[in-house]
C-alpha cells in the first residue's frame, strides 16, 4: 500500500516536471518553426524573382547576355587553372 502511495506519487512529480518542461519548450519549437517558415518562403519568393529578371534580361539582350556568361566562364577556369 505505502509502495503504491509512493509510486503514485512519484508519477505525479514527473508527470508536473514533464509537463514544465513541455511548456518551456513549447513556445521556442514553434516561434522557431514559424521563423524557418516565413525564411523560406522569403527565399521562394525572392528566387522567383531573380529567374524573371534573368529571364527578362536574356531575352531582352541574347548578345550582352552570352559575352557575360563566357566571360564568367573565362574568369573562372583561369583562377581554377592557377589553383591546380
Amino acid at each position: 500500500m505505502a509502495k503504491d502511495k509512493f509510486l503514485n506519487h512519484l508519477k505525479d512529480k514527473i508527470k508536473l516536471k514533464l509537463d514544465k518542461l513541455y511548456q518551456k519548450t513549447h513556445f521556442p519549437m514553434y516561434k522557431t518553426c514559424n521563423k524557418f517558415s516565413k525564411s523560406g518562403k522569403y527565399i521562394k519568393q525572392n528566387t522567383f524573382k531573380i529567374i524573371k529578371k534573368a529571364d527578362h534580361l536574356i531575352h531582352k539582350k541574347p548578345w550582352q547576355s552570352a559575352v557575360f556568361s563566357t566571360t564568367i566562364g573565362v574568369i573562372i577556369g583561369i583562377l581554377i587553372s592557377r589553383r591546380s
